[in-house]
C-alpha cells in the first residue's frame, strides 16, 4: 500500500511554495496491553478455502452476505473463533449443523462459534457457514461506498460505487474470516450486482448469469491463489477501460476509469505494462495471476493498495492529462503504480509473517519501486529527488525519541495502521537502499531472486530474507542490518582532522532536541558504512565501516572530504570547522555530485537546528552553495531549511530579512527560467521553475509578482506552476486582492472535472493573507461538503505555510474536534491532521494549550503522533531559544545589505 504520506508529496514536498520536508509522518503506537495475545486467534482452527458471496445494495448502503469457509482442526474443540466487524450475523453452522450458540467480542473484534455436538475433531476438515448483513459505510475503510457523478463532464447523476480496502485488518468488515496475513486460504468469489454495473475481484471472471426481471446480475471469479486475507478486493461500479498486454506471459493488464475518462488511464497503462515485465525479470518469477486490473477510485484514504490482481489507487495517482496533470503528479503517479506492481510478489506472493513485519512489504517495495520508475524514466533522475523526499522525511521523523524501530512488535494488531509511516516506508527503504550498495545490486538481486522462489505462497520474517541475502554475498546481512532495523534512531558521525592524513570518527544517536547534556557519547550501536571521497581524487571512494564508538579514516594530506557518499548510508555528518571550511570551497562544490551536496548543507542545518552546531554559520554555507547552484534537488533542500526558519522566526523584521535571502537566492533563478519551457529544457529545470518562481514572489520581486499577477487574472498559469505560484501570489495580495483570488479558486475547484486540478487548487487556496479568509478557507473545506474527507490534509497542509493560517488552523480544529473525529471515525486521517497541526504550533503557549486540550481526551488512537509532534514543536522552541538572538542577527545583515 502506499501511504496517504505518499499522496502528499505531490503537493507538499515539490509543488508547494512552503515546502517543509515532513508533514506527514505518522509513528507506530508501541503501548502494550496485558492481554495482548487474546488479539490474536487461536491456532487450533485455521482457514484453507473461502467461498464469499455478496449482494451490494448501491441505494440502501447495505450488503448480504453469505461464506462458507474450510477449515482444519489440529486438535478436538467446542469453539471456533473467527474475526468479525460491523456485521449482523443471521446463522452459523458447522459442517451444516447450526452452532449452538454466538458471541461477539467488539474490543477484540472476533466472533466466538460454539459448537453443537461433538464440535471439530482433530485431524478432521470442516465447513463454517454464515449468513449475515453489512453496512456499505462512508468510513473508506472495509467493503465501503464511494461517490461519484454518473458522467464524466460532471452534470451526471450522483451515484455510488462499492470497493473494498482491507489492509490492515478490515476484511472482517466484509465477511467473517481468520483477519491475520499468517492465515492464508485460497477464495471463489460471487458477486450480485446491479446489471449495468462492472464486476470486478482479483480474479477473472469465469460465469455470468443475467436476472433481468430483477435487473441482477451474478458475477463468479476464478479461484484464486493462497493468499491473505487483506489483500481479497471487489470494486462494483459505472467504469471504462482500457488494455494491453505484457510481453512476458501474454498478461491482460487494464486500468479502469470513471466512464467517459478511458484515455487518462493511458499512461497508467503503458507503466503498469513495462513494470510487470521488470519485475518478471527482476523477481526471475512470472506472474502468477491471469490478469491485472488498476481501478481510480474517487473515495480512498490512502494511496494505493496492492490487492493481488486489482489495484485500486486515489483517482489522482492513476488518471493522467497531459493537459491538466503537473509533472509533479505525472511523477507520483508513475511510482505509485512501480510500488504496487512491486507487491504483486513482495508481500502477495511472499507475504510477511505477522504484521510486525510491515516493512518487508513496504520498505523493499519502495526501494524497488523507485528501482523501477528510474529505469524507465531516468531523465527524471529520480534517485536524486528520492534524497530530498523519502530520506529526508526519514531522518527528521526517526530523530525524535519517540520514533519506533523499522521492525516493530505489534501487540494489537488493531493498532497496525499507526506504523504505515515514514519509517516503515522511507527508512525501511533507505536501509535497504544502503544495504543494497553495500552487497552490490546483482548479489542483492540474486538474494532476492532466491528468496521469493523458496518462500513463494507463504510468509516469513526477517531473518528468512537476510539469510537469502547472506548466501548470494557470503557476507554477514544479519550484522550489518539488526541495529538498524531494531534499533530506534540513527546515529550522527563527528569529524575531526587529527593529523594532515587521518580523520577521527566518532558516532552517537541524533536527536533533534539535542545531545542530553549529562549523557555521554553513546556506546556503539551501528555498523555505518563511511564510504568517503575527497579532494584528492574525487571520481573515487574509500570503503570503511565504522564498528565501534570512534574510528580513524586515512585521507590525502590538506584535501577536502566528504563522509557518506552520494547520502547512502542512514546517519548524518558533523565536521569540524576546519573541514567544514575546506568542504564550502568553491572547487570542492563544484567537485560534489549534487546528491552530496544536499548531504552537505541538510546535516549542516539539522545539525544546527538541534543544537549540534551555528545556524548561522548553517545559512551561511546554504548562501555559498546557492550562489553558484544550478540543480533542482540543492535548490529544493534550501528552500526547505528557509521554510525553517521562516516558521520559526516570525517577526516582521526576521521576515524582511527572510524576503531579502529569498530575493537574493531565487530572483536571479526565476528571471533565468522564466514561465515558459525553453526547447531542450531539462526535467530538473521544469521542476525548478516553480520553486523559484513561487519564492521570488514571496519576495515581493515586482516585475515577478506582476507577472503572475496578469497570468492568474488570464487563466494562463501552467499546471506545473499552478500550486506553488497560486500559494505565494495570495500570500502577498491585499486583503481585497486575496478575497477575489480565493472566490475564483473556489469557482474553478468547484467546476473542474479532473482530481488533478482539484488536489492542486486546494493545495493553494490555504495561502490567505488574513485570518478571516483562513477561517473562510477551514470552514469551507470541513463543512461545505465541497471537499471530499480524503482531501482535506490538502486544505490543511496549505493553511499550515503561514502564521496566519496556523493559527487560524489550530483555533478551528481545537474548537471543532468533535465533528472532526466523527468525519474521520474509522480512517487513519485523523492522526495524520493531529499531527500536522499540533507540529506547526511555533510558541509556548499555544503547545501549552494543545497539551491542556488533549490531556482531557482520549487519543488512544492518535497517541504516539501526538508525541511526536509535541516534540517536534519542543525542539523548534529550544531552538529559538538557543540561537533566536543570532538568526535574527544574521537575517537583520542580509536585510541591510539589500
Amino acid at each position: 500500500m502506499v501511504s496517504v504520506l505518499s499522496v502528499a508529496v505531490v503537493v507538499v514536498a515539490f509543488a508547494l511554495v512552503f515546502v517543509e520536508r515532513d508533514l506527514w509522518g505518522l509513528a507506530g503506537h508501541d503501548d502494550t496491553l496485558a492481554d495482548s495475545a487474546a488479539f490474536f486467534l487461536p491456532t487450533h482452527t485455521l482457514p484453507s478455502h473461502y467461498s464469499v458471496h455478496l449482494t451490494p445494495d448501491l441505494e440502501a448502503f447495505t450488503f448480504a452476505g453469505k461464506c462458507e469457509i474450510k477449515v482444519n482442526s489440529s486438535a478436538d474443540s467446542q469453539t471456533i473463533v473467527v474475526h468479525a466487524k460491523e456485521l449482523t450475523i443471521h446463522s452459523v453452522s458447522y459442517n451444516g449443523e447450526a452452532a449452538a450458540s454466538h458471541s461477539y467480542d467488539e474490543t477484540l473484534e472476533q466472533l466466538t462459534i460454539e459448537l453443537a455436538g461433538e464440535g471439530a475433531k482433530a485431524g478432521a476438515d470442516g465447513v463454517l457457514a454464515f449468513t449475515y448483513d453489512g453496512v456499505l459505510n462512508d468510513q473508506m475503510a472495509g467493503f465501503y461506498r464511494s461517490k461519484y457523478n454518473s458522467k464524466a463532464d460532471g452534470t451526471g447523476e450522483e451515484r455510488y460505487m462499492a470497493v473494498t480496502q482491507f489492509e490492515a485488518t478490515d476484511a472482517r468488515r466484509a465477511f467473517p474470516c481468520f483477519d491475520e496475513p499468517a492465515l492464508k486460504a485460497t477464495f471463489d468469489v460471487t458477486l450480485v450486482v446491479p446489471a449495468d454495473r462492472v464486476a470486478l475481484s482479483n480474479m477473472n471472471i469465469v460465469s455470468e448469469t443475467l436476472d433481468e426481471a430483477a435487473g441482477k446480475r451474478t458475477v463468479t471469479f476464478a479461484t484464486s491463489p493462497i493468499m491473505s486475507t487483506y489483500l481479497l478486493a471487489f470494486v462494483v461500479g459505472e467504469l471504462d477501460y482500457v488494455e494491453a498486454h505484457t510481453q512476458i506471459g501474454n498478461i491482460a493488464v487494464r486500468v479502469y476509469t470513471p466512464v467517459g475518462l478511458a484515455d487518462q488511464g493511458r499512461f497508467a497503462l503503458d507503466v503498469g505494462v513495462k513494470v510487470l515485465d521488470f519485475y518478471q525479470d527482476y523477481y526471475a518469477k512470472e506472474y502468477p495471476l491471469p490478469k491485472l486490473d488498476m481501478v481510480a477510485i474517487p473515495d480512498f484514504a490512502a494511496g494505493a493498495m496492492e490487492n493481488w490482481g486489482l489495484v485500486t489507487y486515489r483517482s489522482v495517482l492513476l488518471l493522467y492529462n497531459e493537459e491538466t496533470t503537473p509533472a509533479s503528479i505525472k511523477q507520483r503517479l508513475a511510482y505509485v503504480v512501480g510500488h504496487e506492481l512491486a507487491h504483486q510478489w513482495f508481500g502477495n506472493l511472499v507475504t510477511m509473517d505477522s504484521w510486525t513485519y510491515l516493512y518487508l512489504n513496504e520498505a523493499f517495495a519502495t526501494y524497488v519501486g523507485w528501482a523501477a520508475t528510474h529505469a524507465f524514466f531516468p531523465e527524471w533522475q529520480v534517485w536524486n529527488q528520492y534524497v530530498v523526499n523519502d530520506f529526508q522525511r526519514a531522518l527528521e521523523l526517526d530523530a525524535l525519541e519517540s520514533s519506533h524501530p523499522i521492525e516493530v512488535a505489534i501487540e494489537n494488531p488493531n493498532k497496525v495502521d499507526e506504523i504505515f509511516d515514514a519509517i516503515s516506508y522511507c527508512k525501511g527503504s533507505a536501509v535497504v537502499r544502503m544495504l543494497v550498495a553495500y552487497l552490490g545490486e546483482e548479489t542483492f538481486r540474486a538474494g532476492m531472486r532466491d528468496y521469493v522462489a523458496k518462500f513463494a505462497y507463504g510468509n516469513t520474517k526477517t531473518e528468512d530474507l537476510w539469510a537469502c541475502l547472506s548466501a548470494a554475498s557470503g557476507k554477514d546481512v544479519p550484522g550489518l542490518m539488526n541495529t538498524w532495523v531494531n534499533a530506534v534512531g540513527y546515529p550522527v558521525v563527528s569529524v575531526s582532522r587529527t593529523s594532515p592524513t587521518t580523520l577521527a570518527v566518532t558516532q552517537e544517536r541524533f536527536l533533534s532536541t539535542g545531545r542530553p547534556a549529562a549523557t555521554p557519547v553513546a556506546a556503539p550501536e551501528w555498523n555505518i558504512p563511511l564510504r568517503a571521497v575527497s579532494g584528492a581524487d574525487p571520481a573515487a571512494a574509500s570503503e570503511d565501516l565504522l564498528t565501534a564508538a570512534t574510528g580513524e579514516i586515512a585521507v590525502a594530506a590538506d584535501a577536502w572530504v566528504k563522509l557518506n557518499q552520494g547520502q547512502v548510508g542512514f546517519y548524518r555528518v558533523a565536521y569540524d570547522a576546519e573541514s567544514i571550511a575546506l568542504l564550502s570551497s568553491s572547487d570542492a562544490l563544484a567537485a560534489l555530485s549534487p546528491v552530496d551536496r544536499v548531504g552537505l548543507v541538510n546535516d549542516a542545518f539539522a545539525l544546527a537546528a538541534a543544537g549540534y552546531g551555528s545556524t548561522p554559520l548553517a545559512l551561511d554555507l546554504i548562501a555559498a552553495v546557492g550562489s553558484a547552484e544550478s540543480e533542482y534537488i540543492v535548490w529544493a533542500d534550501i528552500a526547505s531549511s528557509l521554510s525553517a526558519v521562516a516558521k520559526a522566526w516570525t517577526s516582521d523584521a526576521d521576515l524582511a530579512g527572510l524576503r531579502t535571502v529569498y530575493g537574493r537566492l531565487f530572483a536571479p533563478l526565476a528571471a533565468k527560467l522564466g514561465w515558459a519551457k525553453s526547447p531542450g529544457e531539462s526535467y530538473q529545470d521544469s521542476q525548478l521553475r516553480p520553486l523559484a518562481l513561487s519564492r521570488a514572489i514571496r519576495a515581493n520581486v515586482a516585475s515577478v509578482v506582476d507577472e503572475a499577477k496578469a497570468r492568474f487574472d488570464a487563466g494562463t498559469v501552467h499546471p506545473d506552476l499552478q500550486s506553488s505560484v497560486y500559494w505565494a501570489l495570495l500570500s502577498v495580495a491585499s486583503p481585497d486582492d486575496a478575497a477575489a483570488m480565493h472566490n475564483k479558486l473556489v469557482a474553478e475547484y468547484n467546476a473542474a472535472t479532473s482530481q488533478d486540478t482539484k488536489v492542486v487548487l486546494l493545495s493553494a487556496i490555504g495561502g490567505v493573507p488574513t485570518r478571516d479568509l483562513a477561517h473562510k478557507v477551514a470552514v469551507w473545506a470541513a463543512e461545505s461538503g465541497d471537499v471530499r474527507n480524503q482531501d482535506l490534509f490538502y486544505v490543511v497542509g496549505s493553511l499550515l505555510g503561514s502564521a496566519v493560517g496556523r493559527a487560524v488552523v489550530w483555533d478551528y480544529v481545537s474548537s471543532n474536534f468533535d465533528a472532526l473525529e466523527a468525519k474521520f471515525q474509522g480512517a487513519f486521517l485523523l492522526a495524520r491532521i493531529v499531527k500536522m497541526v499540533v507540529g506547526s504550533l511555533t510558541t509556548q503557549d499555544a503547545l501549552d494549550a494543545a497539551n491542556a486540550f488533549f490531556a482531557a481526551r482520549d487519543v488512544s488512537s492518535y497517541e504516539r503522533p501526538l508525541k511526536q509532534a509535541v516534540e517536534e514543536v519542543t525542539a523548534r522552541l529550544q531552538w529559538i531559544e538557543r540561537d533566536g538572538a543570532a538568526v535574527s542577527a544574521w537575517l537583520a545583515v542580509q536585510a541591510q545589505e539589500a
